[in-house]
């Protein structure tokens, strides 16, 4: 096929009735194409010719998350809160890593739609209590039948609980 000039190549005489193989790999593809293969032939004084395409799709890594927020009441113990993100239609998957302290609280796979739920937005509430205040990290990293995209920049956020109040007139 011209569209794959590492691909573009005569098979030359085959017998009637035989059949032949061709295997044709071609590295750096970035784009879906569509390949045509091309025969011909003669003989008896019968000129026939024959075509086939197929279209080969290019799957792309996820694109890297962005838009991380997180929403919910961060003043409370034990804290609660729902991770957002922006979603990108090429992922399948999304591995969600929260930390505290560069403790390891939660480090696990969802699907889009079976655990995860995305329409422009990803949206998960892991139903991890935070019960301590400081500062909590996360990041996500997306995957399809590519591979796996770059992990999101960290997202930060602080539980911030008050202090009980000290009792009075005792």
């Amino acid at each position: 096929d011209p569209s794959t000039p590492a691909c573009d190549r005569t098979i030359g005489t085959l017998a009637p009735d035989a059949s032949t193989t061709f295997t044709c790999m071609a590295s750096n593809v970035t784009q879906t194409f569509t390949n045509t293969a091309r025969v011909s032939g003669a003989g008896g004084g019968v000129i026939a010719s024959d075509s086939d395409s197929a279209t080969v799709t290019v799957n792309q890594l996820p694109v890297q998350p962005t838009g991380l927020s997180v929403t919910g009441n961060l003043q409370v113990i034990p804290a609660n809160p729902t991770y957002r993100w922006n979603h990108n239609a090429n992922t399948a998957w999304y591995r969600f890593y929260l930390s505290h302290n560069a403790t390891i609280l939660l480090d696990t796979w969802y699907e889009v739609g079976n655990g995860v739920s995305c329409t422009s937005t990803c949206s998960i509430n892991p139903n991890i209590p935070l019960t301590a205040n400081g500062d909590y990290s996360w990041w996500v990293l997306g995957w399809n039948d590519a591979g796996e995209g770059a992990w999101s920049n960290a997202n930060m956020f602080a539980v911030n609980a008050p202090a009980p109040a000290i009792p009075t007139n005792l």
